[in-house]
Formats: C-alpha cells, structure tokens, sequence
C-alpha cells in the first residue's frame, strides 16, 4: 500500500536553528533525509527527538524548493537497489545545520501502520518520491544540499524543463539550462531531437519517434537512476558530433548528429564518420549550413560507421565549399 504519514514536526533543535539562522543571518542547510522502521514511545515527544529510532536508509535530496509563506519543501527519492533487509519506512527525518554549524535533527514524522513495506534488492520497485515540507520562518536563505550521485526524478526534470526550456528548435543551448544537472540537459536534448524529427523528418523514419510519450519514456527510464546503471552513454561537449545512446532498456536507440564539414572538391562524395557507430542505422536528415539555394544529399547506403554525401549547386553539379548539419538515428545492438 501507499505510504501515509502525517504533517512532520519540528524538533526544539530544529527551531533553535532557525533562530540561529535568522539571528546571524546564515544560511539554512537541508542536508539530509533518512527513514526507519522505529515506533515513538508512549509518552515520548517528538519535538526533542535527537535521531531516529532505527534509521535503516538515508535517501538521496534530489531538489529543495522555497514554497514561501515561511515553507521549504525537501524532495527526496527511496530505491531498493542496495537494500538488503526490507522493512517498514515508518520514520522519516530530516536533518539540517546553519551555514558552518552543527548538522540536527530538523524534523520528524512517523507513519506507524499506514505504510507500506519496502522489500529487499532482490524484489526490484520503482523509484518513489518523498515530499517532505517542513516550516523555515523567517529564513530568507535556504538550500538543499543534492549530493553528485543523486537520483533525478522525471518531476525534477520536467520542472527543469519548464525553468529553462523554450519551444524553439534551432538549438539547444547547454549553458540556459540548470547546470548542475547532467540528466535535465539529457532530456532536454531527448524533448528537442524528437520535436525536430516529428516536424521535418520523413515519416517512415519519424514513427520511430511518433509516440507522444517518447520521451516521458526516455526521461522516466533515465530519471530515476545514474547513467552507469542503465547504461546510458551520451557526449555533448562537440556540437558537431554528438551522440546519445540509451541503452538495453530502449533496445539501444542512438539519435546522434553535429557537422559534416565543407566539400573540399567537385570529384567525389564525402566521408562523414559518426560520433558513435550504428548496429543498424535508420536514417540519416541533411540540411546545408551556408547557401540556401544549394543541396546537399546522401550518395550511397548509410554505412554502420558513417555516410557520403556531396553538396549540389541549382544546375545539379556538385559543389564545394558547402557544409551542412545532420541528424542521425538508429540502434547499437
């Protein structure tokens, strides 16, 4: 069953920090979120609890937000894959400290009965998220801290999406987008590529891609754990080759493009290599950099590990001088 828990409470250490912080004007530091399966005593109150009662598993913060009206809300994610005893997440707990100081024991809750069991590694469950929001009074300077290896939810990333995303196609701009968050500028590229094939590519290959949860899927696969535990593999760092590969989970789709560079001759076709190599390429789009009235179109079969192209003038006769960009789609096993 879903887990239930009622309104968290501030300890007495939790309301000293606040004043601390508003007193000395530090910053609030939410710095960690850990569960346990301990009950409350009888009698015990819980605003002088110092710990858990029996913490079992500290989750990783995947974002802090400033609710305002003197709330924070701390988002933490539960995943069984290292788990090995599984047992009743009755307590959550929040830990904090003042900029500097001491981390306590901020704020505490316990469900009791009502909810639900977490299962050790060998019974895999979906990522769930903790919605912990708690009073920060007058504190007008407050974060979360989010650990390198944390997990991103496909909530952090859509609302990453909405903060720093634009509907406009003709780029993708890594440095407008949260930069402390490798997967938000993943999906933002997953959201942009499907966007641009859906509206220009032809539409045998766009069917690929014609899903209107494709990359909900994408970000959802990808969302809830690191890159090494999928499988996923990308490079962003050249804009004129770049490749993301999704792994086993998308029966390993690659969409990957960049430049092809100019034509340096009339003789021939030219050799672009791909950033990664194709099992079994789909397609590849083309559109050149530089004059609009000139062509540019693939010569032969696309290869596993490239293609040829040439570029046209109006007459028909192969060109030089021209560049051109392209998208390639395909899968790697």
């Amino acid at each position: 069953m879903a887990s239930q828990y009622p309104k968290n409470v501030v300890t007495k250490k939790g309301l000293a920090l606040i004043s601390e912080c508003i007193a000395m004007n530090k910053e609030l530091q939410f710095t960690r979120v850990v569960i346990g399966d301990g009950d409350v005593p009888k009698g015990k109150n819980i605003n002088e609890l110092n710990d858990l009662f029996s913490p079992k598993m500290e989750l990783p913060i995947t974002k802090g937000i400033n609710e305002g009206n003197g709330q924070f809300l701390v988002r933490a994610t539960i995943s069984n894959k290292d788990l090995q005893i599984g047992f009743f997440p009755k307590e959550v707990a929040l830990y904090a400290r003042a900029e500097g100081g001491s981390e306590v024991l901020y704020s505490y809750t316990n469900g009791g009965d009502r909810v639900g069991f977490v299962p050790d590694k060998s019974i895999p469950i979906e990522s769930e998220i903790y919605n912990i929001r708690t009073i920060i009074g007058g504190v007008e300077n407050v974060t979360a801290i989010i650990k390198d290896e944390t997990f991103v939810t496909v909530l952090d990333l859509r609302e990453a999406f909405e903060e720093n995303f634009t509907n406009d196609t003709t780029s993708i701009d890594d440095t407008v987008i949260d930069k402390n968050s490798t997967l938000a500028r993943l999906g933002a590229r997953v959201a942009w590529v499907k966007k641009y094939f859906k509206e220009r590519f032809n539409i045998e290959i766009a069917n690929v891609l014609k899903s209107e949860d494709f990359d909900n899927n994408v970000i959802r696969a990808i969302g809830k754990k690191t890159f090494s535990g999928l499988g996923v593999n990308a490079r962003f760092s050249n804009p004129n080759s770049w490749f993301i590969c999704f792994g086993p989970l998308f029966f390993w789709l690659i969409i990957q493009g960049g430049a092809t560079g100019p034509v340096s001759s009339f003789t021939g076709p030219v050799k672009v290599k791909f950033a990664i190599n194709f099992a079994v390429p789909f397609g590849v789009t083309l559109g050149a950099n530089i004059v609009v009235a000139d062509m540019v179109g693939i010569d032969k079969p696309i290869d596993r590990d490239g293609f040829w192209y040439s570029a046209y003038s109006p007459n028909g006769s192969r060109d030089s001088g021209i560049g051109s960009w392209y998208i390639a789609i395909g899968r790697s096993s």
